[in-house]
């Protein structure tokens, strides 16, 4: 029954995305704002879907806590869950991004759209002095930025092992950043 529930989530997840995406295609010449607030539609409809088929509900403990304002979230990427789960905790979520994603027609252009940060993983100490400065400017107007640092998905116990060093703090203690390896 878990497989089965799983696998209709999936099915219905994708098409509600698609649906999003094309119907909601009128929200590129609308303004950011408006655009953002559907996306934040689009992830609690998936929230929701995600209780009403599989049963998972989602808790989050010391909501008081999460600002508003310029900020930066750093978190563990351990699935395609929280990804869009935490853009309803947020006024103007500004994700740290592969910039392969942004290659997916409608999905990427809406991340242009959105104001994501998109990094090139293969330019070196360069993407890192881009992301920062593009950082830089988004929290400048007030938003909340998203970043994974490991920047990609692993378990809950796995631990980084392809470097040693520690993270290193950067743009004036705005990012973390772990060396490449």
């Amino acid at each position: 029954m878990i497989a089965l529930r799983s696998a209709l989530f999936n099915i219905v997840f994708y098409v509600n995305l698609a649906l999003f995406l094309v119907l909601g295609s009128f929200f590129f010449v609308t303004p950011r704002k408006w655009s953002i607030e559907a996306l934040k539609t689009w992830a609690r409809t998936s929230i929701w879907l995600l209780r009403m088929i599989c049963g998972t509900r989602m808790e989050v403990r010391g909501r008081e806590h999460i600002l508003q304002g310029a900020s930066l979230v750093a978190g563990k990427h351990q699935s395609f869950w929280e990804t869009f789960a935490i853009l309803p905790l947020f006024d103007d979520p500004c994700m740290v991004l592969k910039k392969e994603l942004t290659w997916i027609p409608f999905f990427g252009w809406f991340i242009y759209k959105f104001r994501m940060i998109a990094v090139e993983r293969t330019a070196g100490s360069s993407a890192l002095r881009n992301m920062v400065a593009r950082g830089k400017r988004e929290i400048a107007e007030g938003r909340q930025i998203v970043i994974m640092p490991e920047g990609t998905r692993r378990g809950p116990t796995i631990r980084r092992t392809t470097s040693r060093v520690p993270p290193r703090s950067t743009a004036h203690s705005t990012f973390l950043a772990y060396p490449s390896a």
